[in-house]
């Protein structure tokens, strides 16, 4: 149970017994929870329970630096001792300010890679070195076009979840972890003494990966962080009120003299303009179909960028503060169709919302967005913290609903926003 048995006497068998009851209690408590949440599967309170920085790269527009910083850096000093920033917005992009010229560099001058064996990754994370979790996989060529360089080996045909710059004999190595489970490694330019540099401005803070610390329940590569004992209380708000339909109109490049408007019983606004259809609900839910593409075609890199500008013109300009992160991107050969999602974020944590699986999806069909679907909402700090259940005590949580990835997320219901652990 780690920590847990520390919250409690022992010595007698009174004791011992009572010490078991509550403990059985948690657990038992912990199970109810994330079985009865519905807007996130398994998120786990602490309520439940008991009642400066600017980045030294040019990430281009707001939307791309946002997606081009990862939602944790993990720092390792050799011999097991790490650093890490996570869930905290200025931590992180402090963090990864220090790193992403570097990273940009290894990821333009990577060579081509070979694959590696899961123990070759472990051996990796225990040198000197530094690892981006982006929480979502990142397509490596699309990284290195926002941290403004191309990727020219095979290294950017691949998606990543972790990325990794590690000291070796040879020079520094790019490592990372591959959406199909593949492990890989490419030579870089990068010099040492410029990571191990960048690396010196960070001193141990107890961080660990689920592996190291016997948390057998959780994926390994969990980041385990003691110190996150709180985080940020959020308030949403429906941004619907007083919203101008003109500001989609010129996001989806509609006429502002759309032809056939209506409203249904339910409240959905409709406006019809030729082969355009745009439904906007009161609760910030938008919809729209192009029934012709008639496009002539678009790179994924085009297509991802389309689907970027529409989103940070229509959620970008009432998120408030919660930004706007690409969360996926697919390709559909046969329909030559792009899928690109995204998720809103706040100090570095996913929302998760509770009807909708993302903040958008936008589907790029032959260089046109043909289908969209939007909610709009809007996210303010109020300047309050909330007390996190620690997370041994959420890690005994986890185990009981069979486990997985850990992390800290806020839950946003429609009416109000909570925080706290998530297994996914």
């Amino acid at each position: 149970m780690g920590r847990i048995t520390d919250f409690f006497c022992s010595g007698r068998r009174s004791a011992e017994i009572v010490k078991s009851a509550l403990i059985a209690v948690l657990v038992c408590t912990a199970a109810l929870l994330l079985a009865k949440v519905g807007y996130y599967d398994k998120l786990i309170t602490r309520q439940s329970f008991e009642s400066e920085v600017t980045a030294a790269a040019d990430y281009g527009d707001d939307m791309t630096r946002e997606s081009a910083i990862p939602a944790a850096v993990i720092i390792s000093f050799g011999e097991g001792e790490r650093y890490a920033a996570a869930w905290d917005d200025t931590a992180v992009t402090s963090a990864f300010s220090r790193f992403a010229a570097l990273l940009g560099e290894a990821l333009g001058s990577a060579e081509a890679g070979e694959d590696i064996t899961e123990s070759d990754w472990r051996a990796a994370l225990e040198e000197q070195g530094a690892v981006f979790d982006y929480c979502y996989p990142r397509r490596l060529d699309f990284l290195a076009q926002w941290l403004g360089t191309d990727a020219e080996s095979d290294a950017g045909e691949h998606e990543a979840r972790r990325v990794a710059l590690i000291a070796s004999e040879g020079g520094v190595e790019l490592y990372f972890t591959d959406t199909d489970g593949a492990f890989r490694r490419c030579s870089t330019a990068v010099s040492v003494q410029a990571l191990t540099t960048a690396l010196s401005a960070f001193e141990p803070n107890g961080a660990q990966f689920a592996y190291e610390c016997g948390q057998d329940a959780l994926a390994p590569y969990t980041l385990m962080l003691p110190s996150k004992s709180e985080a940020q209380a959020v308030a949403a708000e429906n941004p619907m009120s007083g919203y101008s339909a003109a500001r989609l109109f010129t996001a989806l490049g509609m006429s502002g003299n759309a032809a056939s408007p209506y409203t249904e019983p339910d409240g959905v606004s409709v406006y019809v303009d030729g082969e355009k259809t745009l439904r906007i609900s009161p609760d910030g839910a938008v919809t729209y179909r192009c029934s012709s593409g008639g496009g002539s075609g678009a790179t994924a890199y085009e297509a991802m960028t389309s689907a970027m500008e529409l989103v940070y013109l229509t959620l970008g300009e009432t998120s408030g503060d919660a930004n706007v992160v690409l969360a996926g991107f697919e390709y559909d050969e046969e329909a030559d169709e792009y899928t690109v999602r995204f998720d809103y974020v706040i100090d570095r944590c996913t929302v998760a919302l509770a009807d909708y699986d993302c903040a958008a999806t936008v589907v790029v069909s032959s260089g046109v967005i043909t289908r969209a679907s939007l909610l709009l909402r809007s996210y303010s700090l109020t300047g309050e913290s909330v007390e996190l259940l620690p997370m041994e005590r959420a890690a005994v949580a986890a185990s009981v609903s069979g486990g997985g990835e850990m992390r800290l997320v806020y839950g946003d219901n429609g009416v109000s926003v909570t925080c706290g652990w998530a297994v996914a």
